[in-house]
């Protein structure tokens, strides 16, 4: 392996951030059951140990990093969703979540393995400093989607939390069920009982939760 220089500028120090969350990713995505080491994050990333550990003080504190940039790549992408000039529908904003996490396993496996972390193994600091980041990100979110959809002052972040544990949520139900492993064994009347089909039940799901707000919203408009 070949041992990367240690960076000493700021540009070079977020360069080599990055490039150890790449690698972090590639490893999370070969084995999403487990965590890699930080000897194996380390010669993946090209750094050397002590190198990694100036940057992450733990395996667990990479893996809440890299769902950090999941959670900024979604909150960009609404961003632009929300600045451009042509209406924002329910149904631009679910394909937003399709692509951003729908159809990303690995990102809804990461997001479901570091909800335990950050109350479990992760510093309270490091923790504390990822829910500040993430709710300024909510609430800033939130704010657009309201001054978009018309929404009441709050709802919009609260309609995003509701979503995210459904969309997390739901995923934990496909896998814990075993679904794929039991399927051919479950007589159909069974199996019926259990999300099988997770994007297009949670899309259904998302659907429902976002235009019924819509409908609420509007219903208490038109009473006042």
């Amino acid at each position: 392996m070949i041992v990367k220089a240690r960076a000493t500028r700021d540009e070079d120090k977020l360069e080599r951030r990055r490039e150890i969350l790449d690698a972090a990713e590639r490893l999370f995505r070969e084995q999403p059951e487990s965590l890699a080491s930080m000897d194996q994050l380390a010669e993946a990333a090209g750094v050397a140990k002590g190198t990694l550990y100036l940057y992450f003080p733990s395996k667990e504190e990479v893996l809440v990093a890299l769902h950090e940039r999941h959670s900024c790549e979604f909150f960009d992408a609404l961003a632009v969703l929300l600045r451009a000039p042509a209406p924002v529908t329910v149904e631009a904003l679910l394909d937003l979540t399709r692509v951003q996490f729908l159809e990303r396993p690995t990102v809804l496996s990461l997001a479901s393995l570091v909800i335990g972390l950050t109350e479990r193994t992760v510093p309270p600091e490091a923790a504390l400093r990822f829910k500040m980041k993430l709710g300024e990100h909510l609430i800033a979110a939130g704010q657009g989607l309201e001054a978009r959809l018309g929404l009441t002052a709050g709802d919009g972040t609260r309609l995003l939390n509701i979503s995210y544990a459904l969309i997390i949520g739901m995923w934990q139900l496909t896998g814990c069920m075993g679904t794929a492993r039991y399927q051919h064994l479950l007589a159909p009347k069974i199996a019926r009982a259990f999300v099988t089909e997770y994007p297009a039940e949670t899309m259904t799901a998302l659907r429902l939760i976002w235009n019924g707000a819509l409908g609420a919203t509007d219903a208490k408009r038109r009473a006042s």
